[in-house]
């Protein structure tokens, strides 16, 4: 095995023959992936396209690196600088046009959030970024336009240590094969562990995705040694391929704990189309057809360029979806874009003289906007910018009490992670006050922590996100969460407050827990049984109990500011929207609640709504 240096003249890497149906199993990824971002709600099942990559690319790559090892032609030197050549030029352009534009039209905050992003784009790890923020389908996604990086950082992460691991094996003379299945089943199990544990980890993590890249390994090796494995049943293997392919489209949606064995669907749906070979006649006559592949050929860039173009418009329309004025002419500019930088960019790139020059120029390039996007994080999104002073003279702030006046500890784990227990006050007193709820109950823990400074008080807030504070209703990690708050309180003498909290829009009529394993919906039927058998048992604790209804939601305060460039105007009247949002739950709690007059009720429309 020989490593190189610049510019010495040797032999080249050995790459598979082209195959123009892998362009057209890359043009279905790639549109299915553009209409799920355009039309989450109808091509629910899009986000798969990922997959489909990640096969191609396992395959691929590992041809490569499979047969130049075996061939004593593998020069770590010229792989790496053709990845640097073929990755860098376009994510360079979608990186700097995302800083420029969202220079000039974010707020600081949103600003600093894109500067980690592309930070974290330019050192490949994105996945790890958007681990630690929050889920691919929550409704925050639409404000990251790098989002998509994520498995872009999964692919360079692959691409950086399979190399490394099979040049090591190849000296220590161990199979392919064998590290290639062994990575696989380990990775395998762990997305089946995760996806069962940690929903996010496993969407996000190298480890849970690697099978699927290891998948693309397997066909490369029977490719090369046993390619008769392949030439049988060619036709067979394609339409399997097609087969499972259409059911994960059909299938697959956000509601499904994904990867975990869904994601069989896609990987080997992938997998025998690639086995097939450019001969099987669907191979042949549908992937193969001119449009695909050249849908394919921009793949690429047109996964850079879509999404951002997408989420652009949606932040500075403050719209939940991408709407139809932002929609169309977005995926349209982002195919132009494709092509004008796969045709003047990627192609002159590869093909052009001094590559070795323009490896260096593209990794220093990729250090100066990776070290821009932190600067402009560390700076708080450079508030010093027209877009952010226009928020100087609306600026709200919310804030979490200090750390050091909150004392939190996790009284037992679930299966799907710890539950929120936090002391407030002065953390040596027994509280006399518990707040239970949702993510909605963390509001008034600033307004209890104030209280506490007039009425010396202590009290615990018990939480549990998209889970109401009530018995015996929605997945088992709510139900069992609050039937341990419930005989905590009922046990605790020196509570004599109780306050429930919660977004209770988002239950009256009815929730589905696409989180849950296997995903569960209740109808607003078991929603009312379960709130009235709720509050039977508190009542009968004698304690006083006091219901806070939802605060007034629907309306992000920011979609009634100015912003450069907002060609859609999106805000609406605050009561409007407010009575849109809440869905009738007033009604259907003060039905409910008539049955209980000792129960105090707080509204907060009666203070935020005039």
């Amino acid at each position: 095995m020989k490593i190189f240096k610049v510019g010495e003249k040797h032999p080249h890497l050995t790459h598979p023959e082209y195959r123009p149906d892998i362009d057209g199993l890359r043009a279905i990824a790639i549109l299915s992936v553009v209409g799920f971002h355009a039309l989450p709600k109808k091509i629910a099942s899009g986000f798969i396209g990922v997959d489909i990559f990640f096969v191609i690319s396992g395959f691929l790559i590992s041809s490569i690196i499979f047969s130049s090892l075996e061939r004593d032609r593998f020069s770590f030197l010229e792989f790496y600088s053709r990845r640097i050549n073929r990755i860098f030029p376009a994510l360079l352009i979608v990186m700097l046009a995302s800083l420029v534009f969202g220079g000039f039209a974010l707020y600081s905050d949103e600003y600093k959030q894109l500067g980690e992003h592309i930070a974290g784009g330019a050192g490949f790890v994105s996945n790890f970024i958007f681990w630690g923020d929050s889920g691919y389908f929550d409704n925050s996604a639409q404000a990251k336009p790098l989002l998509h990086l994520w498995s872009l950082a999964i692919e360079e992460q692959f691409y950086i240590f399979w190399p490394l691991l099979l040049a090591l094996a190849w000296k220590h003379r161990w199979g392919f094969l064998k590290i290639t299945a062994l990575i696989a089943l380990v990775s395998f199990a762990a997305n089946i562990y995760l996806t069962n544990n940690n929903l996010i980890e496993a969407f996000y993590s190298p480890l849970p995705r690697s099978w699927e890249l290891m998948v693309g390994g397997v066909l490369a090796f029977i490719a090369l040694h046993k390619p008769q494995l392949n030439s049988r049943y060619k036709n067979l293997q394609s339409i399997l391929g097609a087969v499972f392919l259409a059911l994960g489209f059909a299938l697959i949606n956000e509601s499904r704990s994904f990867p975990g064995w869904w994601a069989l669907l896609p990987t080997f749906g992938t997998a025998f189309m690639i086995s097939a070979g450019s001969g099987a006649w669907l191979n042949r006559k549908l992937l193969s057809n001119k449009i695909l592949v050249w849908f394919g050929l921009i793949s690429y860039p047109l996964y850079l360029w879509h999404w951002p173009l997408l989420s652009f418009g949606m932040i500075v329309a403050n719209a939940d979806g991408p709407p139809p004025g932002i929609r169309n002419p977005a995926i349209l500019i982002s195919i132009l874009l494709a092509w004008l930088t796969y045709r003047f960019v990627e192609q002159p790139v590869r093909t052009g003289k001094h590559r070795s020059a323009m490896t260096i120029v593209l990794l220093v390039s990729m250090i100066v906007i990776g070290c821009a996007g932190y600067a402009i994080y560390e700076q708080d999104g450079l508030k010093f910018r027209s877009a952010s002073t226009i928020t100087n003279e609306y600026s709200y702030d919310f804030r979490f009490p200090p750390v050091s006046r909150i004392q939190c500890t996790y009284p037992k784990k679930s299966h799907d992670g710890a539950w929120d227990w936090c002391t407030y006050g002065n953390v040596e007193k027994d509280p006399s006050v518990a707040l239970l709820g949702d993510s909605f109950a963390g509001s008034f823990s600033e307004v209890l922590l104030n209280a506490t400074k007039y009425f010396p008080f202590t009290f615990k807030q018990f939480g549990r996100g998209q889970c109401p504070p009530l018995l015996n209703y929605g997945p088992p990690v709510c139900a069992e969460a609050y039937k341990y708050y419930y005989d905590w309180v009922k046990n605790t003498p020196s509570v004599k407050v109780v306050v429930l909290a919660a977004a209770w829009p988002e239950y009256a009529n009815g929730k589905n827990y696409g989180f849950a394993t296997p995903p569960q919906a209740f109808s607003s039927m078991e929603f009312q049984k379960s709130f009235i058998q709720s509050m039977e048992f508190l009542t009968a604790t004698n304690k006083r109990i006091v219901i806070s209804l939802a605060p007034p939601g629907g309306e992000n305060p920011r979609a009634c500011l100015p912003r450069p460039f907002k060609i859609i105007n999106t805000c609406q009247q605050p009561l409007k929207a407010a009575l849109k949002y809440d869905r009738g739950s007033r009604i259907i709690l003060g039905k409910l609640l008539l049955q209980f007059p000792q129960i105090k009720i707080y509204d907060p429309y009666n203070y935020l709504c005039d």
